[in-house]
């Protein structure tokens, strides 16, 4: 009798057909001998094995796969939290440009300040080196007029500044006069 194998059945399967084939043979008397069904046994040992072998490569397989997924979402999480960092790093160093543009900008204000005071000094002195030549001048006319020369100039000069009778060839003000002042 031909038997029919076919490759697409699975080896556990196989030994089963096997031993029900046999089954079957004993009960309707056809009786095998002893040899042949040592033979086919074997095989259905083998194909176990071969069935038990594959099932724990598949076993493996299946592990390696799992940690690969794994392994590639673990990828993903690093990458997201990696470009997260760095869009924040992106934001810190934006903000620490702007604070930064806005410092230049209040030094180049404090320059102009600079400027407009260094130009407003140098206005006062010169109104101050003219207010004490014209304080000279008209000292110098009142002492050839003879008036009392403390009197009729401080009229004419900001508060805080007079001559005194001892200074006037120096153009002191009141503050520093040495007489006055003690």
């Amino acid at each position: 009798m031909r038997r029919s194998t076919n490759k697409h059945v699975s080896s556990k399967t196989r030994g089963k057909l096997i031993e029900a084939n046999l089954l079957a043979r004993r009960s309707w008397g056809g009786g095998l001998d002893a040899e042949k069904e040592k033979v086919e046994l074997q095989v259905t040992g083998v194909n176990s094995e071969g069935e038990r072998k594959r099932k724990e490569l598949e076993r493996r397989l299946w592990e390696t796969r799992t940690s690969l997924d794994e392994l590639e979402g673990a990828k993903h999480e690093l990458l997201d939290e990696s470009m997260r960092s760095m869009e924040h790093m992106l934001s810190e160093l934006e903000k620490i440009r702007s604070h930064g543009d806005s410092m230049r900008e209040s030094i180049e204000r404090a320059k102009l300040q600079l400027e407009k005071a260094d130009h407003l000094k140098e206005f006062c002195l010169r109104n101050n080196e003219m207010l004490r030549s014209e304080t000279l001048e008209m000292q110098v006319v009142q002492e050839e007029e003879g008036e009392g020369v403390s009197q009729s100039i401080s009229k004419y000069l900001p508060q805080g500044i007079g001559v005194c009778a001892e200074c006037k060839p120096m153009k002191r003000s009141l503050e520093y006069c040495r007489i006055e002042s003690g």
